[in-house]
């Protein structure tokens, strides 16, 4: 049945949408091939920042492929062996950026108050830190020890005496905490005893 409307727009608009979609899936295989490339060399936050993409789904796409698998074949309920990684397999937590101060004395942040993290070192929707509460200053400097993109970030965001203090009770990553320890050996020190 003809209504009498032309319909060419239509048309036009629905081959015109058919392309932009085709162009648009080119340009996400483009994405990801060279988040995929870049991401041995900048942290995830970067990649973030540059590419409009989720830190998760930039994780997705940097998973080795056998870690995929694993993931994949776990959410299945499959008991499936999982292949060993590959001889030369570094994990990103041993690829990624870390920063270390150059001095202590140069981590001169705030130790009272609320602070909020710019968004390259929190993402995370809770980026507001009442230093007031330990729990949430030491969240606060366990992500900034973990993002922070130059010694700048240090600088503004920690503080020397809290940081000695508080190491002990972070929980951090192992090469976070081997690289700050080994410029730093007193902080290994002083938490010693209390692990």
């Amino acid at each position: 049945m003809t209504s009498g409307y032309d319909l060419s727009r239509v048309d036009s608009l629905g081959r015109r949408r058919a392309e932009l979609r085709a162009e648009l899936r080119r340009v996400n295989d483009e994405l990801d091939a060279e988040v995929v490339k870049a991401a041995p060399h900048v942290s995830q936050a970067e990649l973030a920042r540059h590419s409009g993409l989720t830190r998760e789904s930039i994780a997705q796409k940097v998973l080795p492929p056998y870690r995929r698998w694993k993931r994949g074949a776990r959410g299945r309920g499959q008991a499936t062996p999982v292949p060993a990684p590959p001889v030369d397999y570094t994990p990103y937590g041993e690829r990624k950026p870390v920063v270390v101060a150059d001095s202590l004395s140069q981590l001169v942040g705030p130790v009272r108050g609320t602070v909020t993290l710019p968004s390259h070192l929190d993402w995370s929707g809770r980026a507001i830190y009442d230093l007031d509460d330990p729990k949430r200053l030491v969240t606060m400097y366990k992500v900034v020890l973990q993002e922070a993109q130059s010694v700048d970030d240090l600088a503004m965001w920690l503080n020397h005496e809290r940081l000695e203090a508080e190491w002990a009770s972070m929980y951090l990553p192992p090469k976070v905490r081997r690289l700050w320890e080994a410029r730093f050996p007193q902080l290994g020190h002083a938490g010693a005893g209390q692990r």
